[in-house]
Protein backbone atom coordinates (compact mmCIF):
# COMPACT_ATOMS: atom_id res chain seq x y z
CA UNK A 1 0.00 0.00 0.00
CA UNK A 2 1.40 3.73 -0.95
CA UNK A 3 1.90 5.71 2.19
CA UNK A 4 0.82 8.87 1.06
CA UNK A 5 2.28 12.13 2.53
CA UNK A 6 -0.27 14.66 2.11
CA UNK A 7 1.47 18.18 2.33
CA UNK A 8 -1.01 20.52 1.66
CA UNK A 9 -1.13 24.31 1.21
CA UNK A 10 -1.30 27.02 -1.43
CA UNK A 11 2.01 28.39 -2.56
CA UNK A 12 3.64 29.79 0.44
CA UNK A 13 3.49 26.03 2.43
CA UNK A 14 6.29 23.85 3.32
CA UNK A 15 6.29 21.72 -0.38
CA UNK A 16 6.79 24.88 -2.41
CA UNK A 17 9.52 26.23 0.35
CA UNK A 18 11.19 22.81 0.00
CA UNK A 19 10.51 22.52 -3.58
CA UNK A 20 11.84 25.99 -4.18
CA UNK A 21 15.41 25.56 -2.07
CA UNK A 22 15.75 22.22 -4.14
CA UNK A 23 15.06 24.25 -7.42
CA UNK A 24 17.87 26.62 -6.08
CA UNK A 25 20.14 23.81 -5.39
CA UNK A 26 19.88 22.03 -9.15
CA UNK A 27 20.32 25.05 -10.54
CA UNK A 28 23.29 26.54 -9.00
CA UNK A 29 24.99 23.03 -8.74
CA UNK A 30 24.18 22.76 -12.42
CA UNK A 31 24.98 26.40 -12.99
CA UNK A 32 28.83 25.96 -11.15
CA UNK A 33 29.30 22.37 -13.14
CA UNK A 34 28.18 24.52 -16.48
CA UNK A 35 31.15 27.15 -15.52
CA UNK A 36 33.69 24.39 -15.03
CA UNK A 37 32.61 22.46 -18.03
CA UNK A 38 32.65 25.91 -20.18
CA UNK A 39 36.36 27.29 -18.80
CA UNK A 40 37.98 23.69 -19.02
CA UNK A 41 36.61 22.99 -22.50
CA UNK A 42 36.48 26.52 -24.49
CA UNK A 43 33.56 27.92 -26.58
CA UNK A 44 33.76 25.42 -29.15
CA UNK A 45 34.13 22.41 -27.04
CA UNK A 46 31.48 23.97 -24.66
CA UNK A 47 29.08 24.07 -27.76
CA UNK A 48 30.15 20.24 -28.62
CA UNK A 49 28.80 19.70 -24.89
CA UNK A 50 25.87 21.31 -25.52
CA UNK A 51 25.07 19.41 -28.45
CA UNK A 52 25.46 16.23 -27.21
CA UNK A 53 23.40 17.27 -24.19
CA UNK A 54 20.36 18.85 -26.00
CA UNK A 55 20.09 15.79 -27.88
CA UNK A 56 20.40 13.16 -25.31
CA UNK A 57 17.51 15.57 -23.23
CA UNK A 58 15.03 15.44 -26.69
CA UNK A 59 15.43 12.31 -26.72
CA UNK A 60 15.03 11.56 -23.32
CA UNK A 61 12.05 13.70 -23.86
CA UNK A 62 9.78 11.92 -27.01
CA UNK A 63 11.19 8.35 -25.49
CA UNK A 64 9.26 8.57 -22.05
CA UNK A 65 6.07 9.09 -24.50
CA UNK A 66 5.03 11.41 -22.00
CA UNK A 67 4.67 8.41 -19.30
CA UNK A 68 6.29 10.15 -16.48
CA UNK A 69 3.59 12.79 -16.12
CA UNK A 70 0.65 10.04 -17.08
CA UNK A 71 2.20 8.20 -13.76
CA UNK A 72 1.93 11.66 -11.54
CA UNK A 73 -1.02 12.10 -12.19
CA UNK A 74 -2.82 8.93 -12.07
CA UNK A 75 -0.91 8.18 -8.72
CA UNK A 76 -1.81 11.25 -7.09
CA UNK A 77 -5.81 10.60 -8.42
CA UNK A 78 -5.78 7.16 -6.59
CA UNK A 79 -2.28 6.20 -4.51
CA UNK A 80 -3.86 3.06 -3.89
CA UNK A 81 -3.31 1.83 -7.20
CA UNK A 82 0.21 3.47 -6.70
CA UNK A 83 2.17 0.46 -7.51
CA UNK A 84 0.47 -0.94 -10.13
CA UNK A 85 0.70 2.38 -12.42
CA UNK A 86 4.45 2.48 -11.32
CA UNK A 87 5.10 -1.05 -12.93
CA UNK A 88 2.80 -0.64 -15.53
CA UNK A 89 4.32 2.88 -16.89
CA UNK A 90 8.15 1.50 -16.02
CA UNK A 91 7.23 -1.38 -18.19
CA UNK A 92 6.75 0.77 -21.13
CA UNK A 93 9.24 3.39 -20.86
CA UNK A 94 11.86 0.34 -20.71
CA UNK A 95 10.23 -0.76 -23.51
CA UNK A 96 10.59 2.73 -25.23
CA UNK A 97 14.25 2.97 -23.79
CA UNK A 98 15.80 0.04 -25.43
CA UNK A 99 14.54 1.06 -28.78
CA UNK A 100 16.19 4.55 -28.01
CA UNK A 101 19.51 3.31 -26.53
CA UNK A 102 20.27 1.12 -29.60
CA UNK A 103 18.75 3.57 -32.24
CA UNK A 104 20.98 6.25 -30.48
CA UNK A 105 23.77 4.58 -30.41
CA UNK A 106 24.08 3.51 -34.12
CA UNK A 107 22.98 6.80 -35.19
CA UNK A 108 25.47 9.07 -33.33
CA UNK A 109 28.01 9.51 -36.25
CA UNK A 110 24.92 11.27 -38.30
CA UNK A 111 24.20 13.61 -35.08
CA UNK A 112 27.59 15.13 -34.08
CA UNK A 113 30.67 15.12 -35.50
CA UNK A 114 34.15 14.01 -33.60
CA UNK A 115 35.50 10.94 -32.18
CA UNK A 116 35.21 12.10 -28.91
CA UNK A 117 31.66 13.91 -29.32
CA UNK A 118 30.50 10.77 -31.00
CA UNK A 119 31.70 8.28 -28.11
CA UNK A 120 29.99 10.77 -25.42
CA UNK A 121 27.02 10.37 -27.41
CA UNK A 122 26.58 7.20 -27.59
CA UNK A 123 27.51 6.59 -23.58
CA UNK A 124 24.82 9.49 -22.86
CA UNK A 125 22.18 6.82 -25.59
CA UNK A 126 23.13 4.14 -23.55
CA UNK A 127 22.32 5.36 -20.47
CA UNK A 128 18.78 6.11 -21.66
CA UNK A 129 17.91 2.36 -20.48
CA UNK A 130 18.38 2.82 -16.93
CA UNK A 131 17.09 6.55 -16.57
CA UNK A 132 13.91 5.25 -18.02
CA UNK A 133 13.60 2.46 -15.57
CA UNK A 134 14.05 4.27 -12.54
CA UNK A 135 11.77 7.45 -14.14
CA UNK A 136 8.62 5.62 -13.14
CA UNK A 137 9.13 5.74 -9.44
CA UNK A 138 10.80 9.36 -9.34
CA UNK A 139 7.92 10.61 -10.73
CA UNK A 140 5.53 8.73 -8.52
CA UNK A 141 7.20 10.36 -5.58
CA UNK A 142 5.94 13.41 -6.77
CA UNK A 143 2.42 12.50 -6.03
CA UNK A 144 2.59 10.76 -2.86
CA UNK A 145 5.72 12.76 -1.07
CA UNK A 146 7.04 15.60 -2.22
CA UNK A 147 9.95 15.64 0.62
CA UNK A 148 11.66 12.21 -1.08
CA UNK A 149 10.71 13.41 -5.04
CA UNK A 150 13.39 16.46 -4.01
CA UNK A 151 15.74 14.25 -2.77
CA UNK A 152 15.43 11.92 -5.58
CA UNK A 153 15.91 15.13 -8.08
CA UNK A 154 19.00 16.42 -5.94
CA UNK A 155 20.39 12.73 -7.03
CA UNK A 156 21.98 13.91 -10.19
CA UNK A 157 23.32 17.70 -10.09
CA UNK A 158 25.07 17.20 -6.68
CA UNK A 159 27.01 14.40 -7.55
CA UNK A 160 27.70 15.72 -11.02
CA UNK A 161 29.38 18.56 -9.80
CA UNK A 162 31.40 16.86 -7.40
CA UNK A 163 32.74 14.55 -10.35
CA UNK A 164 33.07 17.73 -12.65
CA UNK A 165 35.40 19.50 -10.09
CA UNK A 166 37.32 15.83 -9.64
CA UNK A 167 37.66 15.91 -13.28
CA UNK A 168 38.54 19.55 -13.53
CA UNK A 169 41.18 18.97 -10.59
CA UNK A 170 42.80 16.03 -12.13
CA UNK A 171 43.43 17.89 -15.39
CA UNK A 172 41.64 15.09 -16.81
CA UNK A 173 38.89 17.48 -18.73
CA UNK A 174 37.64 16.38 -21.93
CA UNK A 175 33.59 15.98 -23.23
CA UNK A 176 34.09 12.09 -22.85
CA UNK A 177 34.71 12.39 -19.50
CA UNK A 178 32.36 15.02 -19.05
CA UNK A 179 29.63 12.54 -20.55
CA UNK A 180 30.70 9.68 -18.74
CA UNK A 181 30.07 11.40 -15.23
CA UNK A 182 27.05 12.24 -16.37
CA UNK A 183 25.81 9.13 -17.77
CA UNK A 184 27.13 7.47 -14.08
CA UNK A 185 25.03 9.96 -11.81
CA UNK A 186 22.13 10.00 -13.96
CA UNK A 187 22.21 5.89 -13.52
CA UNK A 188 22.74 6.11 -9.48
CA UNK A 189 19.57 8.84 -9.77
CA UNK A 190 18.00 6.05 -11.01
CA UNK A 191 19.23 3.76 -8.37
CA UNK A 192 17.81 5.96 -5.71
CA UNK A 193 14.40 6.39 -7.22
CA UNK A 194 13.69 2.97 -6.88
CA UNK A 195 15.02 2.91 -3.04
CA UNK A 196 13.26 5.92 -1.97
CA UNK A 197 9.97 4.55 -4.08
CA UNK A 198 10.16 1.26 -2.61
CA UNK A 199 10.49 3.38 1.00
CA UNK A 200 6.71 4.49 0.55
CA UNK A 201 5.20 1.36 -0.95
CA UNK A 202 5.66 2.40 -4.81
CA UNK A 203 7.73 -1.42 -5.25
CA UNK A 204 5.97 -4.34 -5.73
CA UNK A 205 3.38 -3.94 -8.19
CA UNK A 206 2.62 -5.70 -10.87
CA UNK A 207 1.60 -4.67 -14.99
CA UNK A 208 -1.88 -4.49 -15.34
CA UNK A 209 -3.32 -4.54 -18.56
CA UNK A 210 -6.05 -2.15 -17.61
CA UNK A 211 -3.73 0.50 -16.51
CA UNK A 212 -1.88 0.49 -20.17
CA UNK A 213 -4.36 2.55 -22.13
CA UNK A 214 -5.34 5.58 -19.69
CA UNK A 215 -1.27 6.02 -19.34
CA UNK A 216 -0.54 5.77 -22.73
CA UNK A 217 -3.45 7.99 -23.23
CA UNK A 218 -2.76 10.57 -20.84
CA UNK A 219 1.19 9.94 -21.79
CA UNK A 220 0.64 10.66 -25.90
CA UNK A 221 -1.63 13.77 -24.97
CA UNK A 222 1.38 14.69 -23.01
CA UNK A 223 4.02 13.83 -25.59
CA UNK A 224 1.83 15.68 -27.55
CA UNK A 225 2.86 18.63 -25.48
CA UNK A 226 6.48 17.40 -24.71
CA UNK A 227 7.72 17.07 -28.64
CA UNK A 228 6.97 20.55 -29.09
CA UNK A 229 8.10 22.06 -25.96
CA UNK A 230 11.40 20.41 -27.22
CA UNK A 231 11.82 21.67 -29.88
CA UNK A 232 10.24 25.57 -27.96
CA UNK A 233 13.39 24.37 -26.07
CA UNK A 234 16.03 23.21 -27.79
CA UNK A 235 15.50 24.18 -31.35
CA UNK A 236 17.48 27.63 -31.24
CA UNK A 237 20.75 25.36 -30.27
CA UNK A 238 19.98 22.47 -32.77
CA UNK A 239 20.09 24.48 -35.49
CA UNK A 240 22.88 26.75 -34.18
CA UNK A 241 25.18 23.61 -33.57
CA UNK A 242 24.69 22.93 -37.30
CA UNK A 243 24.92 26.25 -39.22
CA UNK A 244 27.00 28.90 -36.86
CA UNK A 245 29.61 26.17 -35.25
CA UNK A 246 30.40 25.32 -31.79
CA UNK A 247 32.31 28.72 -30.74
CA UNK A 248 28.74 30.96 -31.62
CA UNK A 249 26.86 27.45 -29.95
CA UNK A 250 29.07 27.94 -27.13
CA UNK A 251 28.25 31.67 -26.16
CA UNK A 252 24.78 31.28 -26.90
CA UNK A 253 24.59 27.85 -24.74
CA UNK A 254 26.10 30.36 -21.32
CA UNK A 255 23.72 33.15 -22.21
CA UNK A 256 20.80 30.48 -22.14
CA UNK A 257 21.94 29.62 -18.97
CA UNK A 258 22.24 32.55 -17.23
CA UNK A 259 18.37 33.45 -18.11
CA UNK A 260 17.61 30.20 -16.46
CA UNK A 261 17.98 30.95 -13.48
CA UNK A 262 14.76 32.36 -13.46
CA UNK A 263 13.66 29.22 -13.24
CA UNK A 264 13.96 27.16 -9.99
CA UNK A 265 11.90 29.14 -7.50
CA UNK A 266 9.08 29.68 -10.62
CA UNK A 267 8.66 25.77 -11.42
CA UNK A 268 8.73 24.80 -7.56
CA UNK A 269 5.22 26.46 -7.98
CA UNK A 270 4.21 24.25 -11.00
CA UNK A 271 5.84 21.43 -9.12
CA UNK A 272 3.63 21.60 -6.21
CA UNK A 273 0.24 22.37 -7.60
CA UNK A 274 -0.06 20.04 -10.42
CA UNK A 275 -0.29 16.81 -7.71
CA UNK A 276 -2.26 19.02 -5.74
CA UNK A 277 -4.81 19.94 -8.79
CA UNK A 278 -4.64 16.08 -9.87
CA UNK A 279 -5.91 14.75 -6.41
CA UNK A 280 -9.08 16.71 -6.88
CA UNK A 281 -8.90 17.80 -3.60
CA UNK A 282 -10.95 21.29 -3.03
CA UNK A 283 -13.67 23.47 -3.83
CA UNK A 284 -14.04 25.00 -7.53
CA UNK A 285 -13.38 28.51 -6.03
CA UNK A 286 -10.16 27.04 -4.08
CA UNK A 287 -9.00 25.50 -7.39
CA UNK A 288 -9.45 28.93 -9.11
CA UNK A 289 -7.54 30.71 -6.38
CA UNK A 290 -4.86 28.44 -6.56
CA UNK A 291 -4.55 28.52 -9.83
CA UNK A 292 -4.45 32.70 -10.28
CA UNK A 293 -2.27 32.95 -6.77
CA UNK A 294 0.34 30.15 -9.10
CA UNK A 295 0.51 32.41 -12.39
CA UNK A 296 0.65 36.02 -10.34
CA UNK A 297 3.26 34.31 -8.45
CA UNK A 298 5.31 33.36 -11.30
CA UNK A 299 5.41 36.48 -13.44
CA UNK A 300 6.91 37.99 -10.04
CA UNK A 301 9.21 35.76 -9.32
CA UNK A 302 10.60 35.48 -12.71
CA UNK A 303 10.87 39.13 -12.59
CA UNK A 304 12.62 40.01 -9.30
CA UNK A 305 14.74 37.04 -10.86
CA UNK A 306 15.87 38.15 -14.56
CA UNK A 307 16.39 42.47 -13.60
CA UNK A 308 19.16 42.05 -12.05
CA UNK A 309 20.87 39.39 -14.37
CA UNK A 310 20.49 42.19 -16.98
CA UNK A 311 21.58 44.85 -14.87
CA UNK A 312 24.56 43.22 -14.07
CA UNK A 313 25.45 40.26 -17.12
CA UNK A 314 27.96 42.83 -19.16
CA UNK A 315 30.44 42.52 -16.00
CA UNK A 316 28.72 39.46 -14.37
CA UNK A 317 29.56 36.75 -17.26
CA UNK A 318 33.07 37.99 -18.18
CA UNK A 319 33.82 37.19 -14.84
CA UNK A 320 32.16 34.31 -14.22
CA UNK A 321 32.51 32.33 -17.77
CA UNK A 322 35.45 34.06 -18.83
CA UNK A 323 36.38 37.10 -21.38
CA UNK A 324 36.14 34.40 -24.19
CA UNK A 325 32.49 34.57 -23.46
CA UNK A 326 31.61 38.08 -22.91
CA UNK A 327 29.91 38.00 -26.37
CA UNK A 328 27.29 36.20 -24.88
CA UNK A 329 26.03 39.40 -23.20
CA UNK A 330 23.63 40.83 -25.53
CA UNK A 331 22.35 37.68 -25.88
CA UNK A 332 21.64 37.61 -21.99
CA UNK A 333 19.42 40.81 -22.74
CA UNK A 334 17.39 39.33 -25.61
CA UNK A 335 17.11 36.14 -24.06
CA UNK A 336 15.07 37.51 -20.93
CA UNK A 337 11.31 38.28 -21.99
CA UNK A 338 11.69 34.95 -23.10
CA UNK A 339 12.67 33.35 -20.02
CA UNK A 340 10.10 35.18 -18.41
CA UNK A 341 7.38 33.72 -20.85
CA UNK A 342 9.02 29.99 -20.25
CA UNK A 343 8.88 30.58 -16.78
CA UNK A 344 4.61 31.34 -16.58
CA UNK A 345 3.76 28.97 -19.29
CA UNK A 346 6.17 26.13 -16.95
CA UNK A 347 3.50 27.20 -14.49
CA UNK A 348 0.64 27.22 -16.48
CA UNK A 349 1.11 24.11 -18.24
CA UNK A 350 1.50 22.17 -14.93
CA UNK A 351 -2.18 23.61 -13.75
CA UNK A 352 -3.46 21.97 -16.97
CA UNK A 353 -1.82 18.95 -16.79
CA UNK A 354 -3.17 18.73 -12.90
CA UNK A 355 -6.47 19.31 -14.39
CA UNK A 356 -6.66 16.39 -16.84
CA UNK A 357 -6.24 18.75 -20.23
CA UNK A 358 -2.37 17.99 -21.51
CA UNK A 359 -3.62 18.56 -24.83
CA UNK A 360 -4.39 22.21 -24.09
CA UNK A 361 -0.55 22.19 -23.38
CA UNK A 362 0.31 20.67 -26.66
CA UNK A 363 -1.65 23.47 -28.92
CA UNK A 364 0.18 26.00 -27.32
CA UNK A 365 2.80 24.84 -27.54
CA UNK A 366 2.39 23.09 -30.92
CA UNK A 367 1.50 27.01 -31.89
CA UNK A 368 5.16 28.08 -30.48
CA UNK A 369 7.25 24.99 -32.60
CA UNK A 370 5.63 26.34 -35.56
CA UNK A 371 6.29 30.38 -34.76
CA UNK A 372 10.38 29.22 -33.50
CA UNK A 373 10.74 27.09 -36.79
CA UNK A 374 9.79 29.99 -39.39
CA UNK A 375 11.57 32.30 -36.87
CA UNK A 376 14.45 30.15 -36.97
CA UNK A 377 14.83 29.91 -40.47
CA UNK A 378 14.36 33.42 -41.18
CA UNK A 379 16.69 34.89 -38.84
CA UNK A 380 19.47 32.62 -38.02
CA UNK A 381 21.35 32.55 -41.67
CA UNK A 382 21.40 35.77 -41.15
CA UNK A 383 21.97 36.71 -37.66
CA UNK A 384 23.71 33.68 -36.00
CA UNK A 385 23.13 33.67 -32.27
CA UNK A 386 21.04 36.93 -31.91
CA UNK A 387 18.88 35.32 -34.31
CA UNK A 388 18.15 32.80 -32.37
CA UNK A 389 17.68 34.55 -29.17
CA UNK A 390 15.18 36.63 -30.80
CA UNK A 391 13.21 33.57 -32.20
CA UNK A 392 13.66 31.69 -28.65
CA UNK A 393 11.94 34.61 -26.99
CA UNK A 394 9.08 35.40 -29.28
CA UNK A 395 8.02 31.87 -29.63
CA UNK A 396 8.16 31.84 -25.20
CA UNK A 397 5.80 34.70 -25.26
CA UNK A 398 3.38 33.55 -27.84
CA UNK A 399 3.31 29.88 -25.60
CA UNK A 400 2.90 32.03 -22.50
CA UNK A 401 0.02 33.59 -23.93
CA UNK A 402 -1.83 30.81 -24.92
CA UNK A 403 -1.32 28.83 -21.77
CA UNK A 404 -2.71 31.47 -19.56
CA UNK A 405 -5.51 32.05 -21.85
CA UNK A 406 -6.58 28.27 -21.65
CA UNK A 407 -6.14 28.43 -18.12
CA UNK A 408 -8.72 31.45 -17.57
CA UNK A 409 -11.15 30.67 -20.27
CA UNK A 410 -11.18 26.93 -19.60
CA UNK A 411 -13.43 25.43 -17.15
CA UNK A 412 -11.85 23.35 -14.55
CA UNK A 413 -12.22 19.22 -15.21
CA UNK A 414 -10.79 17.73 -12.25
CA UNK A 415 -14.09 15.82 -12.68
CA UNK A 416 -14.10 15.06 -16.64
CA UNK A 417 -10.34 14.00 -17.53
CA UNK A 418 -9.13 13.93 -20.85
CA UNK A 419 -8.11 10.58 -19.57
CA UNK A 420 -9.52 7.49 -18.15
CA UNK A 421 -9.09 6.75 -14.64
CA UNK A 422 -7.44 3.99 -14.03
CA UNK A 423 -9.23 3.70 -10.38
CA UNK A 424 -12.97 2.75 -12.96
CA UNK A 425 -11.25 0.83 -15.74
CA UNK A 426 -12.58 3.58 -17.93
CA UNK A 427 -13.16 6.66 -19.12
CA UNK A 428 -15.40 8.71 -17.19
Amino acid sequence: MVRRAREHGIPGGSPLLGTAATNVVMVVCSSLAGVIVARELGPSGRGDYAAVVVLFGSALIIGELGLTAAVTYFVARDPGSGADVVATGRALMVLTGSGWAVGGYFMAPLLVDGDDVIAAMRVMFVCCLPAFAGASFGFALQAVDIRRWNMMRLGLPVPYLLCVVAIAVMGKSNILVFCVALAATSTAQGLLSYWLGRSVGLAGGRVRRGLIRPLTTYGVSQLAASAPTSINSRADQLVLSQVAGSAVLGLYAVAVSVTALALPLVTAIGNVVFPRLASGEGSGQDTRRLQQTALVGSVLVAGVTLVPLCVTAPWLVPLVFGESFSGATQLVWVLAPGALALAVSAVAGDILRGLGRPLAVAWAQLAGAVLVTVLLIALVPVWGGMGAALASSATFVLVAVLLCLAVRGGRDRTGSLDAPDPARGGSR
